[in-house]
């Protein structure tokens, strides 16, 4: 399951590191997911004033997590842009995660996806080739 979000929040939140780090793990908890290193957070505040803002990135044992802040992109002074990545091989709850992310930073003007990435399984591995689920073997 990969679920995306995009939206606009409050622009301290946004950019305070210690505040994303507790929101990755968090985040983690919520979905279920087993941490396996980080969160692991770079701040770009030595960058030109228009591109501050915050990369968190989390691998679980289920796949990863990342966020992508601009605070300086917001729609008023007191508000910046997030866009998140919840990716898993394990089923979540997406509208739970969501409403978690919602309320960590007062999201508003939401765009949002919950996408299916388990149809079928990885493909396997037969004698050297790669074959999907449907049987079509790839070189």
């Amino acid at each position: 399951m990969h679920l995306r979000l995009d939206g606009y929040g409050d622009r301290k939140c946004l950019n305070n590191a210690e505040y994303m780090r507790a929101f990755m793990v968090g985040l983690a908890r919520i979905a279920g997911m087993t941490v396996v290193n980080g969160p692991n957070i770079h701040d770009f505040a030595q960058g030109e004033p228009s591109q501050h803002g915050l990369t968190a990135f989390t691998m679980i044992a289920e796949s990863h997590m990342v966020a992508h802040t601009w605070p300086e992109r917001g729609r008023t002074a007191s508000e910046g842009w997030m866009s998140l990545d919840l990716y898993s091989c394990k089923e979540f709850d997406g509208e739970k995660a969501r409403q978690y992310a919602i309320a960590s930073f007062g999201l508003e003007a939401l765009t949002w996806d919950d996408l299916d990435r388990n149809r079928g399984g990885p493909p396997v591995l037969d004698g050297g080739l790669w074959v999907p689920p449907d049987g079509a073997a790839v070189v």
